[in-house]
């Protein structure tokens, strides 16, 4: 039952490894290799190697110091995270398309016709009746 032994600091560099694994996908596809770290590397040293290796990519110094990624969440984790997704989208010549939508799937499955309208009101005034009975209720 090793998950029950597990404390607040097994959690913490769980979620350290996560985003830091992450952190090395996004670098790798944005053309830059960055090996993942490994369970037993210094968290820290591997903190400062992507600070690091984010200044070579052509980033900004970091405001924050590198015990704010050791953290696995926060700002300073999803600012590396965004933009790092944004390089990786670059780097890769991906482009947002509109979505394209079936005129007969779609119209047809949010069509709110007059009787479903109805249907509706219906329904609210049943709760708001409900309501004013239990509000009634615990009046009395």
């Amino acid at each position: 039952m090793y998950w029950n032994e597990c404390n607040d600091e097994c959690t913490l560099l769980h979620e350290h490894l996560h985003i830091v694994s992450q952190v090395a996908w996004l670098l790798t596809m944005s053309g830059r290799p960055f090996q993942p770290p490994q369970q037993y590397d210094d968290p820290n040293l591997t903190c400062t190697n992507i600070l690091s290796e984010l200044r070579e990519a052509g980033f900004a110094p970091a405001t924050f110091p590198p015990t704010k990624l050791r953290q696995g969440y926060g700002d300073a984790v999803c600012g590396v995270l965004n933009a790092l997704c944004d390089l990786a989208l670059e780097a890769t010549n991906f482009s947002f398309q509109a979505p394209m939508y079936l005129a007969e799937t779609y119209a047809a499955s949010y069509c709110l016709c007059d009787h479903h309208w109805h249907h509706y009101i219906q329904i609210l005034a049943a709760v708001l009746n409900l309501l004013s009975k239990l509000e009634s209720s615990t009046h009395e």
